[in-house]
Parts: structure tokens; C-alpha cells; sequence
């Protein structure tokens, strides 16, 4: 396409940019795209491009910056010398993939196919560009041929914008790997399809299912009531528990479910999936397995589960405004000298002010926004890290990494570059994985803690309970946590002890170092003192502090940390 660039000036490039939009965005209409002026340095983005990277409105700005600043880190350098070629060319069109951050806060890899718009001096003068997110390449579910998680987003969001109630409801099954590891993986797809196909019977025509993370799937209705969502998983429970076949083998399967009820339309989408993760895990904890359902009036305390969660995702997309890091001591159960400080994730800002962490880490470790969080934690405690092995060089920092974290393609870069940005010693680091982790594969696991100690990063294990002992066995680890739920009634029960006493031989004869939480007073520190343990920590020495607290405090102050 040529123009006249004189013609241009004299209507005005934004008019120009309006009209060249016009051209394209009937056969683009839905798609992600924008014109880009490159004289101007300003845009024009579609609809789907505004949500989809949450611009204030479809006019961008300093637009080449804008964009620069969505690309991966890694991928900028690439990125600006792939539209200086563009710029410079003489080709009409080019294709590229580049991986960039969305609203959620997670990056998704598109293709940019740009076809270059010239002046009558064949000058580019705009590019046309449509970007092809791959992650949405691929609609229905391969395995259940349902629609995908990607489907249900943009169906929620069509909920949330023409403001219609509507009933989430998310089931799960329990123990899945367990089951593929003993049927294998074609038996594991047969009960998906079997159980999705169930739901869909129940539910009629009035549902739309869609196939989301890992064994889970989801319903969407306006129809359904919530006592509906209650009796269909009543029904779906038992079938799954009693009846369900493969192959006229009778397979028996737990599930779980959590239930949305919709009506609160100042949330966005992502809160509403992430809000039905949440009700999903703690169905998944329950003895019973009942129905957790989220709504505005089943929260105590006056707080609305819906707006704190929505809350806390803004403020992570907002560089994690209202978080902070607490930190806890640890002391060498020898002689009680500063041995380390384990990280503890906080968050206090107004409206909702401080919210316990029990309440918020297992609802936003479900979003994909927590992916930006885990890394603001690492690299916020390696740089609040540096000041403290200014005075202690010994002292180790003991972060919690979750499952979602090691499962992140980009983990290793992130975690290296991070390192190397702010200077941390990666010697002084312990990372500590909860018991969640036998959740995941033992040799991608074992892989994982192999490349840690190969940055010479040192890892924990949580060694509350005995299966423990065969993830000691299995795993590379260097030491082993045991958490306030053994520690707490050492003093009355019997068989704590015993077990207390199996963890810590065990760990002694495999040269693992044992550091236990919940020391609360000075009994349970003596009891402590008959069994092979390395470190204390506990609120008889001190609860987390801030970083300045922490400094202040006598043991701080006192003699050198240990190693």
C-alpha cells in the first residue's frame, strides 16, 4: 500500500492512522493487532490488544517504548534490532515470535506478522501488525475435545462485562498422578473424558464444560442455581466413587469441587478463575471433600473473598505494592547463636490492611500472576539479603519456592539472572519445598535440586510427617524442616516423639541437617535437645520481623552468626 505523505500531513496523522485502522479491521475484527506510526511513535490496538495488555484505551503513546517494555527481559535486545531491520528494509513483510507480558502478569509467546505500509518515496511509514498468541493457537483440549481455560477466561470475561450472574463450578480429581502412575497415561484420558462427558449429562444445555489445569475442568451457567452446583456434585461424587468404568474395570476416583457464584461484576476474570482454583484446593483438603463455594456473603470477619483476591492481584501487577518480607531467625540448636533467617511473604495496604498469609498464599499461588510475585520475593530477599551478610557472611536466607515456580519454563534464567543482578551469594541460600512437592514428577524434581546445588544453592525439605523419609531417600536434599505441627504437642503426645525420633535418626544417618520450627518456649527446646537436630526457630526467640526489626534485635547483635 503507497500514500502521499504531503496528503498526510496536511489531515493529520491521527487521522491517517484511523483510516489506514479502517482498512483492516473488518477481516481483523477479534483478532490482536495494531498500526503502528512509526514517525509519530504512535498505535492503534484492537479491542482483544487493550485487554489483552491492559492499555488505558486504544490509543498508544511512545507505542515502540510502550511495546519494548511488554517483551521478556531477554528478548528486548532482539526485539528492538528486529524492528530497526523492519525499519530500514525493503521487504513487505516479516514474521517473528517474541514472548510478551500480558495483564495477568505472565508472558505469552506470540508471532507478530508485520506487513510494512510505504510512502510514494517507498519509505515505511506504518506497520500492520498481527500477533498470533500461541497459547490460544489451540481452542479445545486435545484429550476431552473441551473447550480450553483460555475459552473459559474469554467467557467469563463476556459475564463480567454485560454483567450476567452466573454459577463456576470446578471439579478435580484426587491423587491423578497416582492413578496414571498405576493404569497409565491412556486410562488417565479415558476417566477425564468419561468424567467430563457425566458433567455434561448432568448439566444438559445449560453448561458449557471446559477442560482447565492439570485434572480439573470446569461448568459455566447462567441457568444453574447454586443448590443445582451442590446436587450435581453430590451425584457426580458418588458416580465417580462407585460407578465409573474404563474398559468395564470398575475404576474408583475421589473428587473435589469449588463453586463461584457470580454476581459481582467489579472483579475481573482472572479473579473469578482464580477465586475457583482456590475453592478447588481447599475441597481438595478437606477430610470430606465437600463443596467449598466462594460468594460475597459467606466471608467472615466483613472481608469479601472475591475483592481480596482481585486486590492482591493488582497490587502484584502493580510491582507488588503492599507486599513485604518478614523475616525469622534460626539458631543453631547448640548453643543458640543467629544461624539464619527464614523469608516470609506479608501483605498490609488499605482497604483490606494487613491479611494473614494463610488466608491469601494458597488462593494467589493459584494465579498466574504469582509467577511476577515469586520472583519479586527472590530477588527482594537477596537484596535485603546483601545487608544482612554485610554483618553476618555465614548467615543463610531460607525462601519457600512452590511447585508453580519449578514448573515455570523460565525458572532457571529468572533465578540466575537474579543472582547475578543483585549480587547475592548464591552459597547463602536455602530454598524450601513443602511436602506438596512429591505432587511432581521425582525425576523432574531430582533434576531441579541437581541444578540448585549446581549454582550452589542448598535445599530443604518439609519432614513433618514419615513420607518424608522415603523423599529424603530419593532426593539430593541438604536439609530437612520439621514444621509446628510435630513440635507442637512434644511435651503430652508419645508418639510425636517417636516419630520425631525416626525423622531426625534418619536424617543423621544420611548426613542431612535437621531444623525445626515451632519452638514456642523454653520446654520444648529442651525436649528438642535429646534428638540429632542443627537449628531452632520459633517465637521463643523471635516472631518475623521487618528487615529494621530484625537488626535490632539482641540476638542480631550478639556474636558472630554460625555457619
Amino acid at each position: 500500500m503507497l500514500f502521499n505523505q504531503q496528503k498526510v500531513d496536511s489531515m493529520g496523522a491521527h487521522c491517517m492512522l484511523d483510516k489506514i485502522y479502517s482498512c483492516f479491521s473488518d477481516f481483523l475484527q477479534g483478532k490482536l493487532f495494531f498500526i503502528y506510526d512509526i514517525k509519530e511513535d504512535t498505535a492503534r490496538w484492537s479491542q482483544t490488544g487493550v485487554r489483552t495488555f491492559q492499555f488505558r484505551g486504544e490509543y498508544v503513546k511512545s507505542a515502540r517504548q510502550m511495546l519494548t517494555d511488554l517483551v521478556e527481559p531477554s528478548e528486548k535486545d532482539h526485539f528492538n534490532r528486529f524492528l530497526d531491520h523492519i525499519i530500514s528494509g525493503s521487504n513487505s513483510f516479516y514474521t517473528e515470535p517474541f514472548q510478551l507480558k500480558s495483564k495477568g502478569g505472565n508472558y505469552i509467546t506470540c508471532d507478530f506478522k508485520i506487513s510494512v505500509v510505504r510512502d510514494y518515496a517507498q519509505r515505511p511509514a506504518y506497520l500492520v501488525t498481527t500477533m498470533i498468541n500461541r497459547s490460544h493457537s489451540i481452542r479445545n483440549d486435545t484429550v476431552t475435545d473441551l473447550p480450553n481455560r483460555f475459552e473459559l477466561l474469554e467467557e467469563l470475561h463476556q459475564k463480567q462485562e454485560y454483567r450476567r450472574r452466573s454459577i463456576l463450578l470446578m471439579i478435580g480429581a484426587i491423587n491423578f498422578a497416582r492413578l496414571n502412575r498405576l493404569y497409565g497415561y491412556s486410562v488417565g484420558n479415558q476417566i477425564l473424558k468419561e468424567l467430563s462427558g457425566k458433567l455434561k449429562n448432568m448439566l444438559g444445555n445449560g453448561a458449557e464444560i471446559y477442560r482447565t489445569q492439570g485434572a480439573s475442568m470446569a461448568a459455566l451457567s447462567e441457568a444453574m442455581s447454586l443448590q443445582e452446583a451442590r446436587n450435581c456434585y453430590k451425584k457426580l461424587k458418588e458416580y465417580a466413587a462407585r460407578y465409573l468404568k474404563i474398559h468395564n474395570y470398575r475404576i474408583p476416583l475421589e473428587i473435589c469441587a469449588g463453586v463461584v457464584v457470580i454476581d459481582d461484576f467489579s472483579v475481573d476474570e482472572h479473579t473469578l478463575y482464580t477465586c475457583a482454583r482456590y475453592a478447588l484446593g481447599r475441597s481438595e483438603q478437606d477430610p470430606k471433600h465437600e463443596l467449598v463455594v466462594i460468594q460475597n456473603d459467606n466471608v467472615g470477619e466483613k472481608r469479601n473473598t472475591l475483592k481480596i483476591i482481585h486486590t492482591l492481584r493488582d497490587s502484584i501487577l502493580n510491582d507488588c505494592d503492599g507486599y513485604y518480607l518478614a523475616y525469622q531467625p534460626m539458631v543453631t540448636s547448640s548453643d543458640g547463636q543467629l544461624a539464619g533467617v527464614e523469608v516470609l511473604l506479608r501483605y498490609d495496604k488499605p482497604p483490606f490492611g494487613n491479611i494473614p498469609p494463610m488466608l491469601f498464599l494458597p488462593a494467589i499461588v493459584q494465579d498466574e500472576a504469582f509467577q511476577k510475585l515469586g520472583y519479586w520475593i527472590i530477588e527482594k530477599a537477596c537484596t535485603e539479603g546483601k545487608i544482612l551478610t554485610k554483618r553476618y557472611p555465614k548467615l543463610m536466607l531460607h525462601l519457600n519456592i512452590a511447585n508453580e515456580q519449578f514448573q515455570q519454563s523460565r525458572f532457571r534464567h529468572m533465578l540466575l539472572d537474579i543472582l547475578n543482578r543483585t549480587g547475592f551469594p548464591a552459597n547463602n541460600l536455602f530454598f524450601e519445598l513443602s511436602e506438596r512437592c512429591k505432587q511432581l514428577n521425582p525425576m523432574f524434581l531430582k533434576d531441579e535440586i541437581l541444578f540448585l546445588k549446581s549454582c550452589g544453592i542448598k535445599t530443604a525439605l518439609d519432614g513433618s510427617s514419615l513420607t518424608s523419609l522415603d523423599l529424603m531417600r530419593q532426593l539430593p536434599v541438604d536439609m530437612v524442616k520439621i514444621g509446628r505441627e510435630l513440635t507442637a504437642h512434644l511435651e503430652n503426645s508419645r508418639a510425636d516423639r517417636y516419630m520425631l525420633e525416626a525423622i531426625t535418626g534418619f536424617a543423621a544417618h544420611m548426613d542431612i541437617q535437621v531444623a525445626v520450627e515451632g519452638v514456642e518456649n523454653e520446654r520444648i527446646r529442651d525436649i528438642l535437645q535429646n534428638y540429632p537436630t542443627t537449628s531452632y526457630q520459633g517465637y521463643y526467640y523471635s516472631e518475623a520481623v521487618r528487615l529494621e526489626d530484625l537488626q535490632k534485635l539482641p540476638l542480631f547483635r550478639s556474636k558472630k552468626a554460625k555457619s
